[in-house]
């Protein structure tokens, strides 16, 4: 980036002075140590060849679910869930002040024999900067990498989260991705469509789009891809219908 100063008339561009964050310079050093590898579903997915189906309810026998922080002190931590719900998600500038609400995601990885995990904050705040680092060091130091999937809203974050995993672990399509899948594959061009994520999540509106059980979901099976659905989103009727279905390899119920 460039300022303009004029000096004896002429127009003269001195370069412009740029803050990094701690986070940002931290991802810059190591991805110009890494190889970029682009995320893509991975053939041998020991996660999902261990289980048949995978079902994210919070229940001991099932995987958690957990949308994760970073406090300011670089503690990943996740709501707490009171009487079957979860603490309501504050603004990520607040949400801290209120730590009663919050448990640090080490203390569950006993209780769950996997974990379906999302990366909450957005990549330009400071905790979100140094968000996809301390994930992946704390998926290292724990030996989660067959144990978990991530995703987030914010795909730059997983594509960062990805400079460090190196394709190691899972990941659940963002919003964006699954937008990107479905316009491929409604358009001539869905040969070309190279996906980044080895499962879909689809809600109620998602699976009433036009084509999708046509033949969207056939056409990410053929891309080596998972199917999941979120439970919370389809009234009773609609879930006794897609539990008898075996399109799907699990379900996620917040």
């Amino acid at each position: 980036m460039y300022d303009s100063v004029i000096k004896g008339g002429l127009h003269v561009k001195k370069k412009a002075k740029v803050a990094l964050t701690v986070g940002a310079a931290g991802v810059a050093a190591w991805a110009a140590s890494r190889a970029m590898v682009k995320r893509s579903p991975r053939e041998n997915k020991t996660l999902f060849e261990r289980f048949n189906q995978l079902h994210f309810t919070n229940d001991a026998s099932d995987g958690r679910v957990a949308p994760l922080f970073l406090t300011k002190e670089e503690q990943l931590v996740t709501p707490v869930i009171i009487d079957g719900e979860r603490a309501t998600l504050l603004n990520a500038h607040t949400w801290i002040e209120r730590t009663e609400e919050m448990t640090p995601f080490e203390s569950l990885l006993r209780d769950h024999p996997y974990y379906y995990v999302s990366i909450e904050q957005a990549p330009n705040t400071y905790e979100g900067s140094l968000m996809p680092s301390k994930l992946w060091h704390f998926i290292e130091a724990h030996q989660l990498t067959d144990r978990i999937i991530v995703t987030s809203r914010f795909d730059e974050q997983l594509e960062r989260f990805n400079l460090y995993a190196q394709n190691n672990v899972a990941f659940a399509a963002s919003e964006e991705e699954m937008v990107k899948a479905y316009a491929a594959y409604t358009s001539t061009l869905g040969h070309l469509y190279k996906p980044t994520a080895d499962c879909f999540v689809f809600d109620e509106k998602s699976l009433q789009r036009p084509l999708v059980k046509r033949g969207f979901l056939d056409f990410l099976r053929k891309l080596n891809i998972k199917l999941f659905v979120h439970r919370s989103t389809f009234n009773e009727e609609q879930w006794e219908a897609l539990r008898a279905d075996e399109s799907f390899d699990g379900w996620i119920d917040e």
